[in-house]
């Protein structure tokens, strides 16, 4: 796996050896990048990459000019790739990485308002909708922050208080791009 663009475009990056974790692919990333900037200037933006596995969609946003991101993920073996990954771009100081279940960010208190989010939760587990649920009303959460949702090829039902600008098929994989309803 590499980085597709950026400041680190081209550096290989660890995933695991077996099929624990599921890597957004190095051809998707790269698009929903593509997406991404083409809209906005993320230089500076603050990431939250949720059910991050070994970390490629934020360490791909750093690489991009994001200024900052927060990793969370409940797997302890997916979190020390994702800490030598960070340690191979030499990234510490860019980078907050936290053991914790996404499905519970109503406990979790950011320094820093999130610009974007990316979540990947596992595939067929239904993981999206109870995230986002825990989502709405966090206080580094704006209706500005962009979410980024990746599922697999069965759809999910967006919560009401969310609304859905772009949505993408990629053959295994879907892309949602949401943001929260501003009431």
């Amino acid at each position: 796996m590499r980085i597709t663009g950026g400041e680190y475009r081209g550096r290989v990056i660890k995933s695991a050896q077996d099929d624990s974790i599921r890597p957004t692919t190095d051809k998707v990333r790269q698009s929903i990048f593509n997406m991404i900037v083409s809209r906005h200037d993320i230089q500076d933006y603050v990431v939250l990459d949720l059910f991050c596995g070994t970390g490629s969609l934020g360490l791909e946003a750093i690489s991009r000019g994001a200024s900052y991101a927060y990793f969370i993920d409940i797997s302890k073996s997916s979190l020390r790739i994702l800490k030598e990954n960070i340690s191979t771009l030499q990234v510490q100081d860019k980078t907050k990485v936290m053991n914790h279940n996404a499905l519970r960010m109503d406990k979790i208190a950011l320094e820093k308002k999130i610009d974007i989010v990316f979540m990947d939760p596992p595939f067929s587990k239904g993981f999206e909708e109870d995230a986002l649920k825990h989502m709405t009303g966090l206080k580094y959460l704006t209706p500005d922050t962009l979410i980024i949702v990746e599922t697999d090829r069965a759809d999910f039902k967006i919560p009401d208080y969310f609304v859905r600008h772009i949505y993408k098929d990629y053959g295994r994989s879907k892309i949602h791009f949401l943001h929260i309803k501003d009431i």
